[in-house]
């Protein structure tokens, strides 16, 4: 979730992706931990599963294997969460290599976590601490909201870096102009384009210089699929370019037919 808000920040996914994402994340964490949860059960040498969680669940205080306090373990959240979103958005930005974002975030997270483990399991992930928290005794929920709100908050700073450096990437960008336009950002399609049937009806087209007219010619089509009367369809220039025919379907999907 961290790196997921990272990237909405930034201007690397959408919001409703986003949200997706981080159900999808918080979810299968979740799932893992059950998982574990009932292997342990199992155990015989182990006679409380959640007594076992407590062991790697992160904490503070006195539940920090060095007793470290509040203040230094949102700090090293923090900036622990902060480097892993940089260096994913780093990696893995405009014309970046997927394998190789892979590896840096990889080990990057990898040296993080021996770091953390050592101040008291710290997981610079959220999903994680939720499902390590779930599954242990009540002091990791009361202590769940520093490994919330600090690596959220170093994915946020990362985010807005980068989102303020490079700027968002342009099909997030494209997608999101569109949605203030009429069809409420859908893909531009065939029938999108304009039509001759109702050039004298609908007035001059708008959609832009020279989409119906070449050489001073106007070119159309009739509902039969001939070149109107008048539009200069004999001209060399124009000759066997007519437009493709769009379906009834479509025009009723698109809205232009009731």
């Amino acid at each position: 979730p961290a790196i997921t808000l990272g990237r909405l920040l930034a201007g690397r996914i959408r919001a409703g992706a986003a949200a997706a994402y981080a159900a999808a994340q918080v979810l299968g964490a979740l799932v893992g931990a059950l998982a574990l949860f009932g292997i342990l059960r199992t155990l015989p040498s182990i006679p409380d599963s959640r007594t076992a969680f407590d062991t790697v669940a992160a904490g503070f205080a006195d539940h920090s294997i060095i007793q470290a306090p509040l203040a230094a373990v949102v700090l090293l959240e923090l900036l622990g969460a902060a480097i892993i979103v940089a260096v994913f958005l780093g990696a893995a930005g405009r014309g970046g290599n997927r394998t190789v974002a892979a590896v840096a975030v990889g080990l990057s997270f990898a040296a993080l976590l021996q770091v953390g483990q050592s101040v008291g399991n710290l997981p610079f992930n959220p999903a994680r601490a939720v499902a390590s928290a779930v599954f242990s005794s009540g002091w990791a929920m009361g202590q769940l909201w520093v490994f919330l709100v600090a690596p959220l908050a170093g994915a946020a700073i990362a985010g807005l870096a980068f989102r303020i450096t490079t700027g968002a990437e342009p099909a997030v960008a494209n997608a999101r102009s569109n949605d203030g336009k009429a069809g409420g950002g859908r893909i531009r399609t065939d029938a999108d384009l304009p039509e001759a049937d109702d050039a004298d009806a609908d007035g001059p087209d708008t959609d832009g210089p020279g989409a119906d007219s070449l050489d001073g010619a106007t070119m159309g089509n009739d509902d039969d699929g001939a070149a109107a009367p008048g539009t200069g369809a004999g001209t060399p220039a124009t000759a066997g370019r007519e437009k493709p025919r769009v379906s009834e379907a479509q025009e009723f999907f698109d809205g232009k037919r009731s």
